[in-house]
């Protein structure tokens, strides 16, 4: 039976009923306006530890303000039953819109990029959703979305210990350890239930189907990711990377945030590998060379004093390095204002020269590694470049000439665009800052591009995190070390399909070291995920690290110093898109 009133709200229909509460419009006499009604069961209202619990969490949920989080107005108690007064959200629920299939991709990234700024408001404050699902996202009359129910799975988490129940949550979107029944559950919990909610909108579907609720939350926990490209194959390979990632079940390769993936949404198809028309135009000159033959797996297993077994999966944020290697954080480069007289100097001088000898202007920006365009360039582990001509003003004799003197530490998490590094946008190419990280995609088969941010080492450790985030796996991405110019430097790269090498330009021409082709490490993370790079360039040995994981080290006494860098590159197919993080340059 309906009741009339609670509190001082008249009621007016019964919106909905679970087994955690019953929700009413009702209707506020003070200030005439409808209101949502949430009413909790009155079985647990006699426990005094679930009434304190009660008012706490009605008290934080109500103190939250956020554009797209229902604004709590009130909460007391009625007949033995607790209630919360919410905003009455008359365009429904998410639940009901999908009811008739996948939602449009504009919709999508409307409804994920205002739920992912509402998670990252109340994970920074420590508070997790931990019941995210369509139902719990509810409309406006404008069609705006917001997130309902903060607080409640709190509450439901305490009538669970009172009951003897261990799992709360909805198993259709519960991530692996609340499916456990994990104690220590954090924000990327919510991250893992938008990506399945992600799924839900794009294809319909649910990510796991089973006869009963303890099926579904066990697929959770063991069954693979599900593949977006078998429900929707029209959709580019860049969506189903952003499912695998929020949907990961080591919850350390999720988003960290839900700004990174609603960044990574809103630049989905941008990077995927075109398969039916022809290769866009290059950035600057395309080469054409032979790449060697890679051995797939198979034909060459890992083995040898470099290799390694498989290794669990990166996490996010960047480790503490073993044999007493220490990143170093330090402040944002500056440059004093001699520097920059010095350096305007040099660019005058460098210009004319150019000019003098018939360059562009546009190659000697791309030279000295300065926006508008980064250092592009054309190659690839043993491809012959003979038919590049040095330029003028660098030559292997007169060597690297720094704008600053040798440093003595570096680093970079690329939140600050205005950091140093190039940003370039073609159909061929992109550099740029992109969710709190460095982007480098490559969209011409056979072509290499690097950027360096202009710095000066001799002996220098780098480190960095790079994440796949679409493209083919037969790519290479890495750290450029003693760079002298764009003819002249070590390079130390692995592919997402688990090869990697360490090699040089010498002279342009191309060259292993130490190798005669690509290795093979299981120690490579492959495919579309994060691999934790490491190059030691110390006196004539170069050590390249995969994950904590020693791949190899060769020894060459062609440069002993100069400037570092970013690096991706492509082979047959194109369209490698790679996010860099966190890079570390220090002295070992």
């Amino acid at each position: 039976m309906l009741p009339e009133k609670i509190g001082r709200y008249e009621i007016q229909e019964e919106l909905g009923r679970g087994g955690m509460a019953t929700v009413y419009r009702a209707r506020d006499p003070n200030f005439k306006r409808d209101v949502a009604i949430k009413v909790l069961p009155a079985q647990f209202t006699d426990d005094p530890v679930f009434r304190a619990r009660f008012e706490r969490e009605a008290q934080t949920i109500a103190a939250l303000e956020h554009p797209a989080i229902v604004p709590v107005y009130d909460f007391g108690e009625e007949d033995r039953q607790p209630y919360l007064v919410m905003r009455y959200m008359p365009g429904g629920s998410l639940a009901e819109r999908m009811a008739h299939g996948p939602l449009p991709i504009e919709q999508i990234v409307k409804i994920v990029s205002r739920m992912a700024s509402a998670l990252d408001a109340v994970h920074s404050k420590g508070i997790i959703h931990r019941d995210l699902k369509p139902a719990n996202v509810l409309f406006d009359q404008y069609g705006e979305a917001y997130l309902s129910d903060f607080g409640i799975a709190r509450l439901q988490e305490s009538a669970a210990t009172l009951t003897g129940d261990s799992i709360v949550g909805t198993p259709a979107y519960m991530s692996p350890e609340q499916a456990r029944g994990d104690p220590d559950i954090d924000g990327r919990s919510d991250i893992y239930a938008l990506g399945a909610i992600l799924f839900q909108m794009l294809t319909g579907k649910m990510p796991y189907e089973a006869t009963t609720p303890m099926a579904v939350a066990m697929k959770h926990i063991t069954d693979p990711v599900p593949r977006l490209s078998q429900a929707r194959p029209d959709l580019p390979r860049s969506y189903e990377a952003i499912i695998d990632r929020a949907m990961a079940k080591d919850r350390t390769q999720r988003f960290a945030k839900g700004e990174l993936m609603v960044a990574a949404l809103e630049t989905a198809g941008c990077g995927q590998t075109l398969k039916t028309q022809a290769a866009p135009p290059p950035v600057q000159a395309v080469f054409q060379p032979t790449a060697p033959p890679r051995p797939t797996p198979a034909a060459q297993p890992p083995a040898g004093p470099h290799l390694s077994p498989a290794v669990s999966p990166p996490a996010v944020a960047r480790p503490q390095s073993a044999a007493g290697y220490r990143p170093l954080t330090l402040p944002r480069r500056g440059i004093s204002t001699w520097l920059w007289a010095l350096g305007a100097f040099i660019l005058i001088g460098v210009l004319c020269l150019a000019l003098s000898i018939g360059g562009t202007l546009t190659a000697w920006w791309a030279m000295l590694s300065v926006p508008p365009n980064p250092v592009v360039q054309a190659t690839a582990t043993d491809f012959d470049l003979s038919i590049f001509t040095p330029s003028a003003d660098f030559t292997p004799e007169s060597g690297y000439t720094p704008l600053a003197p040798p440093l003595s530490g570096y680093y970079d998490d690329f939140s600050d665009p205005s950091s140093g590094w190039p940003s370039y946008r073609s159909d061929s190419a992109v550099t740029d800052y992109t969710a709190g990280s460095y982007r480098i995609f490559v969209n011409v088969p056979k072509q290499m591009l690097w950027v360096n941010p202009y710095l000066y080492f001799t002996d220098v450790s780098l480190e960095v995190q790079a994440n796949k985030v679409a493209g083919p796996d037969d790519n290479y991405f890495g750290l450029i070390c003693r760079y002298q110019d764009q003819n002249n430097f070590y390079f130390l790269v692995i592919s997402s399909d688990g090869f990697y090498g360490i090699g040089k330009l010498s002279n342009g021409d191309s060259l292993w070291i130490g190798m005669d082709s690509w290795q093979y490490s299981q120690a490579i993370h492959q495919g579309e995920t994060t691999n934790l790079l490491r190059a030691d360039c110390v006196g004539n040995a170069l050590s390249l690290y995969a994950n904590d994981t020693l791949l190899a080290t060769v020894t060459d006494d062609d440069f002993s110093a100069g400037d570092i860098g970013l690096l991706v590159g492509t082979l047959d197919n194109y369209g490698a898109d790679i996010l860099f993080d966190n890079l570390a340059a220090n002295l070992p």
